[in-house]
């Protein structure tokens, strides 16, 4: 149980969750979100645990984003149980709470295979496509807006920045939240069409696949800056420092460190995650179906390797394959179900290089 009255929200929330209690016990809070407030608890009567989304919202404009969202059916996007407007300011939308988490947790305590990254970024586009299909965008897709739920499955969650996109509009106005997924026309525009939310996959791509992002903004920051960080006085213009140097990196192509990819990410990958991340949008892939059809191309041409941070490991029907360091050098190994025997050829400096022979020996 927590304390409503201990909650750090503006008084108008407080009384929405006091309007609550009789059909939900609260058992959670987080405010670690840029654009509002998740409370968890259970619905009394269905003993089912939900999660609540308060975000704000602005009345000048319809607010027709929750009808649309629960008029969608897809395995990979949280179902909307019930939304309402509470004030002139804030909204909510309550869907399925998943105990297995979002994915920026998922992919800190655990390593995923090549394939299954793969096959949740998958996942996640085949959900976006039905958002695009609603003429919603989502603008705001990064790994802790995505939840596992219970089969296992990437869903789509997070509501509280989507917009719905006028029939005789292509875009619309840009959020000013998570400035390390925004992309470039975001920055330099103003605006998010779809092609944004294809970005955003693209960085979502990278991260589960062992990519990481650098969430010290002093980290992001080039020498312009620096020397504006230098300069800053106070918090907020130390933000704006940090802002400005991600949108001078992302319109550069400069976000991602291909470099910072598990030797196990193959080239082909690297390929499709650089064309989704291109700073024109017009170099993007042009829908959710062709990004994932050249997610399917990579796949079936890599084996599904696990790094571990020095070793790499691969299972195939009747064999295991890995590499592992030996001195200097990284080796292969087989174990046809009698042991690891070490494969003499494949050797070499770099444990990619003898990844990728591995691939061309054992196949996919």
């Amino acid at each position: 149980m927590i304390d409503l009255a201990s909650l750090d929200v503006e008084d108008g929330l407080r009384d929405a969750l006091r309007s609550l209690e009789g059909e939900i016990e609260f058992t959670g809070f987080s405010d670690k979100g840029a654009n509002g407030y998740v409370v968890f608890g259970t619905r009394t009567l269905l003993d089912r645990r939900v999660a609540i989304k308060f975000y704000p919202w602005a009345d000048d404009r319809a607010h027709k984003e929750p009808k649309r969202l629960a008029e969608i059916t897809s395995d990979h996007i949280l179902e909307v149980a019930t939304a309402r407007v509470i004030d002139d300011d804030w909204a909510m939308i309550e869907t399925p709470y998943c105990p297995r988490g979002d994915f920026e947790r998922l992919v800190e305590r655990t390593t995923l295979s090549l394939h299954t990254a793969i096959l949740h970024t998958a996942e996640v586009l085949t959900g976006m496509s039905a958002l695009h299909g609603a003429s919603l965008v989502h603008r705001d897709l990064k790994p802790a807006n995505v939840f596992l739920d219970d089969d296992g499955r990437a869903r789509i969650g997070d509501f509280g920045s989507v917009r719905a996109i006028p029939s005789d509009q292509d875009d619309v106005s840009g959020s000013g939240h998570s400035a390390l997924y925004r992309p470039p026309e975001s920055f330099e525009l103003g605006r998010y069409g779809r092609a944004g939310d294809l970005y955003q996959c693209g960085i979502f791509l990278y991260e589960v696949a062992g990519g990481h992002l650098p969430h010290d903004g002093v980290a992001l920051l080039d020498r312009e800056g620096r020397k504006c960080w230098g300069l800053a006085a106070g918090d907020f213009e130390r933000s704006r420092c940090v802002d400005e140097a991600i949108a001078r990196r992302a319109a550069r192509a400069k976000l991602l460190d291909m470099g910072a990819l598990p030797p196990t990410v193959p080239d082909r990958l690297k390929r499709v995650i650089r064309k989704a991340t291109r700073p024109d949008p017009a170099g993007r892939y042009s829908s959710a179906s062709e990004f994932i059809s050249a997610l399917q191309d990579a796949r079936s041409l890599c084996l599904d390797w696990i790094w571990d941070g020095e070793c790499a490991e691969a299972k195939l029907p009747g064999r295991r394959v890995r590499v592992v360091p030996d001195g200097s050098m990284f080796v292969a190994q087989c174990d046809m179900g009698s042991g690891w025997r070490r494969v003499n050829e494949l050797r070499g400096s770099q444990p990619a290089s003898v990844v990728r022979e591995a691939e061309a020996r054992y196949g996919t």
